[in-house]
C-alpha cells in the first residue's frame, strides 16, 4: 500500500473525511423538499445519525495530540470541545447517505433497524476496502477496527456503519476503477 501525506497529517485526514461527504452531497441529485412532517422526521433520524458520527469522531479526536485538536478547531471554527459535534454534523448535513427517505426515517426515530442485513451490508463493506489495496483516512480505519471486533452488532450505529461505507466504497471502488485504467 502506498502511505500518502494524510498517514503524517491525521488533522488533514479527519478534515478530508468530514469534507468527502460535502463533495459528494453537493454533486448528489435531490428531489424538491418534502412536507413540513415529513421534513421532522428525517430530521429526527439525521440528529440520530449526528450523535453516532460525534461519538466515532471523538474516539478519533482524543488520539490527536493537543496541537492537532487546536489545528481541527481552527478548521471547523469552534472550540476544541465542541469537534467531535461539529464534525459529525457536517458530515452529515453534507453526505446524502445520511438523508433517509420518508419510508427509511419513520422506523430509524422507531429506534426499529434491519440489523441482518446492515451487518451483512458492513461485512461486504469491509471485505471489499481491504481487496481495494488503498489508503483510507483514519475515520474510515476506525469504522473496520469495529467491523472487525463486532463490537457493534445492532442499532442505529449499525445503520450508521451501513450507510457511510455503502456511500463511500462505491466512491472509492469507482475512483480505483479509474486510476487503474489509467495506469
Amino acid at each position: 500500500m502506498n502511505r500518502s501525506a494524510y498517514d503524517s497529517h491525521p488533522v488533514a485526514a479527519l478534515a478530508l473525511a468530514i469534507a468527502l461527504g460535502g463533495f459528494f452531497g453537493a454533486t448528489a441529485q435531490h428531489a424538491a423538499p418534502p412536507a413540513p412532517a415529513i421534513c421532522a422526521e428525517v430530521s429526527e433520524a439525521r440528529r440520530a445519525f449526528e450523535r453516532v458520527a460525534a461519538s466515532l469522531y471523538a474516539e478519533i479526536i482524543q488520539s490527536l495530540p493537543a496541537d492537532q485538536v487546536c489545528d481541527l478547531a481552527l478548521v471547523l471554527g469552534c472550540e476544541e470541545s465542541e469537534c467531535p459535534m461539529k464534525a459529525a454534523q457536517l458530515l452529515v448535513q453534507t453526505c446524502p447517505a445520511f438523508t433517509p427517505t420518508l419510508e427509511e426515517a419513520g422506523p430509524i426515530v422507531a429506534g426499529k433497524f434491519d440489523d441482518a442485513r446492515n451487518c451483512a451490508t458492513v461485512e461486504a463493506c469491509a471485505r471489499t476496502l481491504r481487496s481495494l489495496q488503498v489508503t483510507l483516512p483514519s475515520l474510515f480505519k476506525q469504522l473496520l477496527a469495529k467491523v472487525e471486533s463486532k463490537s457493534v452488532r445492532n442499532g442505529i450505529e449499525l445503520e450508521f456503519l451501513a450507510r457511510f461505507l455503502v456511500f463511500h466504497v462505491a466512491r472509492l471502488e469507482r475512483d480505483h476503477r479509474v486510476s487503474t485504467a489509467r495506469n
